[in-house]
């Protein structure tokens, strides 16, 4: 399984993918992204659809062997170069903070203490707080290593970019918190390949910037909270594995 949106993925006899159906529209978005905002280091799309789109075929690679090096050149060189379609907002911050609230009482409630509960919310305050550090500018929304494949004869590329939104704005930091998810051993939560993506450490040698690993790493708990209403709907049988991913990232190792 690759991603939770329950979209379809059907390989078509003309080398094409078509992706269609989970969430449509923002099955469609993705598409809509590609065509807008992608080129060689991303899926070239060949036809939007209503709820999705086809694409070319692309090869999978191991998660492990992707590199994170390779996500944080690739989002400088081709993503951040581009300007936010969605800037955060006075409201982005307050928002954001609701968003976990909710996700804790409805999905966690009784199964984390209370001094997990704060320090999720308290690293919600910091993600928040990152927003009006950093210039806002095009952001993937989903860079983790699962989220790499590979073109026959040219190399890595991404695929599955998220839209952004008012809670989930267009900063660079966004996806920083998403490459540092699979540090955290998102992949091996879902998979149990025994294989963790990336180290941490070598994120922030790529990054060579404290504050955006600092403000990445609260975005990475943010993110978790995220798909944790997915992992329950789609693959309930990750969520343990996925609470300790969770937890690797508020202890930052």
């Amino acid at each position: 399984m690759r991603g939770l949106s329950g979209a379809v993925v059907v390989v078509n006899d003309n080398d094409t993918v078509t992706k269609s159906g989970g969430i449509p529209e923002r099955t469609r978005e993705q598409g809509e992204w590609l065509q807008r905002h992608g080129g060689d280091m991303f899926p070239r799309v060949v036809e939007l659809l209503p709820d999705g789109y086809v694409m070319e075929k692309l090869t999978y690679i191991d998660y492990w062997d992707v590199g994170s090096d390779f996500n944080i050149a690739t989002l400088r060189s081709h993503v951040w170069t581009q300007p936010a379609v969605v800037a955060p907002t006075a409201d982005s911050g307050k928002l954001l903070l609701a968003k976990m609230q909710h996700t804790i009482d409805k999905y966690l409630y009784g199964s984390i203490t209370d001094k997990i509960e704060l320090e999720i919310l308290d690293n919600a305050k910091i993600a928040a707080a990152g927003l009006s550090v950093f210039e806002p500018c095009l952001t993937h929304g989903d860079p983790t290593a699962e989220n790499v494949m590979v073109r026959d004869d040219f190399g890595k590329v991404f695929i599955d970019p998220i839209r952004a939104t008012e809670v989930v704005p267009d900063s660079p930091i966004i996806d920083v918190g998403k490459v540092l998810q699979s540090a955290y051993g998102w992949e091996d939560a879902k998979y149990q390949t025994g294989a963790i993506a990336y180290r941490r450490s070598d994120i922030a040698d790529a990054l060579d910037d404290d504050d955006m690993l600092h403000y990445g790493d609260a975005w990475a708990v943010i993110h978790v909270m995220r798909a944790i209403p997915y992992v329950l709907r789609n693959i309930p049988e990750s969520y343990d594995r996925v609470i300790s991913v969770l937890m690797r990232a508020l202890e930052r190792w």
